[in-house]
């Protein structure tokens, strides 16, 4: 079933770390309740969706409207600054029944220079605790963090793959207006990572938890959606998810000619749902193909069959998957 999930941004976290432009107002109980009331009359239907009621930018939702999400199952998304352990038990009673931990990093120098106000100890006792109360839970890890490196971003995603996560979001990390992130990108402090650099993160993201497996349900802020202020520097695209699909899309297709002669005609096989990922923008998979490989009469096809993700090759009766 459909989920419509009703957002509401909290105002951000009370734990000044760098990344947090300054607060803002969070909604009011009657805005939830109307809001959620015209949502559900909208979309909702004759029972064509399931509704949830999120929080997000966090902070910590009051039990004044964590009342007026009910009877709805509520998400949150929070910083683990905001938690306690203890504090997840009224929580969930109350109607959460989602968590996603705006962890952005399990290194704790990395942690103490940004101001997060937790380590990984913290994040570890909180995973465990939602586990026992049988909440949902989700992590968002932020590579491109200042003194991040290739090495911390691996441990990172090999440490959300061992903790029990579900899902996951992987947001590169913005500066965002009038945060001190803002101010350290201004004086040459911190150098986000270019866009190209974003996509192979997040590439290497998808590639290490689709085996754990955990969900990546998002890739990148939404412009003018998901960022509560302006971003000032920072790799802010669309539609990230379609960049990163299609480099992974290339590689799969590169890596499925391994062996062949680069001569002929080679037909790739996709399901129809990753045709537009597996072509990229311009057919650029297919141009970058017959340009390093001028003899190469490379195709794309579709195939209702093929599982999701996956790349069939045909050559001279010759079929490999990758």
């Amino acid at each position: 079933m459909k989920r419509v999930v009703v957002p509401f941004d909290l105002g951000g976290s009370h734990q000044h770390c760098i990344l947090r432009p300054p607060l803002r107002v969070p909604p009011t109980p009657d805005e939830v309740r109307e809001t959620v009331a015209e949502v559900r009359a909208a979309k909702i239907g004759e029972g064509s969706a399931a509704l949830e009621v999120g929080f997000f930018h966090g902070g910590h939702p009051s039990p004044a409207l964590l009342r007026a999400a009910q009877p709805w199952p509520v998400r949150l998304a929070a910083s683990p600054a905001d938690l306690a352990p203890v504090s997840l038990q009224a929580l969930a009673d109350q109607g959460v029944r989602t968590l996603e931990l705006e962890l952005l990093t399990f290194d704790d120098s990395i942690l103490t220079r940004t101001r997060r106000g937790y380590d990984r100890a913290h994040v570890q006792a909180l995973v465990r605790e939602g586990h026992r109360l049988g909440l949902r839970m989700g992590g968002i890890l932020g590579p491109g963090l200042p003194r991040s490196t290739p090495s911390t971003w691996a441990a990172d995603l090999d440490f959300l793959a061992t903790e029990g996560f579900q899902f996951a979001r992987i947001n590169p990390i913005i500066a965002l207006k009038n945060s001190d992130l803002a101010k350290w990108w201004s004086q040459g402090r911190w150098h986000p990572p270019r866009l190209e650099a974003a996509v192979l993160l997040c590439a290497e993201a998808m590639d290490t938890l689709a085996g754990v497996p955990v969900e990546v349900v998002r890739l990148g802020l939404q412009p003018h959606h998901d960022i509560p202020v302006a971003a000032v520097a920072g790799p802010v695209h669309s539609d990230l998810r379609r960049l990163v699909e299609t480099h992974r899309y290339g590689a799969r297709m590169r890596a499925a000619l391994a062996g062949l002669p680069m001569s002929g005609q080679v037909i790739f096989r996709v399901h129809p749902s990753d045709l537009a990922w597996a072509k990229g923008e311009g057919n650029g998979n297919l141009r970058a193909l017959r340009e390093a490989h001028p003899g190469l009469d490379a195709r794309l096809e579709t195939d209702p069959m093929a599982p999701r993700g996956s790349v069939e090759v045909l050559f001279g009766g010759t079929r490999s998957t990758s």
